[in-house]
């Protein structure tokens, strides 16, 4: 590829940055670890939520790496796909992330399968459905707020 058509590529993928592709990958750095490190503390919190958890910082590290890998992998490509619209705070894109991160906490929970397959739908009400409700929301309300605030930018800012 001639170096017009990189530049003509770059442009294309990286409407928020005016083609530069380093000031895109430090903006979506800075999103992936400040929605990780969040998600993780959401995580954790859910598990604990009285607070008296005493590794809670080296279990920060430890759950920020695979929400990291997981919002890289999932919510990252479908952020690109949505900021081509340059929205902050898009109702839509929260719709769009709470549908992807069902959809993903689905497929990563193996009981799921089972519920679906067996009509047990009990089990999303008991205690363990409503943490999973909390970390449903929670992952993707964080993503879209993180992804508004460092990538989009609005003017109040």
């Amino acid at each position: 590829m001639s170096p017009i058509m990189l530049k003509n590529i770059t442009f294309t993928i990286i409407p928020l940055c005016n083609g530069r592709f380093d000031l895109f990958m430090k903006k979506n750095i800075l999103l992936i670890l400040f929605a990780s490190i969040t998600y993780a503390n959401i995580y954790l919190f859910s598990l604990w939520p009285d607070g008296t958890f005493l590794l809670y910082f080296p279990m920060l590290l430890i759950c920020t790496v695979p929400s990291s890998i997981i919002y890289l992998c999932t919510a990252f490509p479908l952020s690109i796909i949505l900021n081509k619209k340059n929205k902050p705070f898009s109702l839509l894109d929260l719709v769009v992330y709470l549908i992807g991160s069902f959809l993903v906490l689905q497929l990563l929970d193996s009981t799921f399968f089972y519920r679906i397959t067996h009509l047990n739908w009990d089990s999303f009400f008991n205690e363990s459905g409503w943490v999973m409700f909390f970390i449903w929301i929670g992952a993707a309300v964080n993503f879209w707020l993180w992804n508004s605030i460092i990538i989009l930018k609005p003017k109040s800012i």
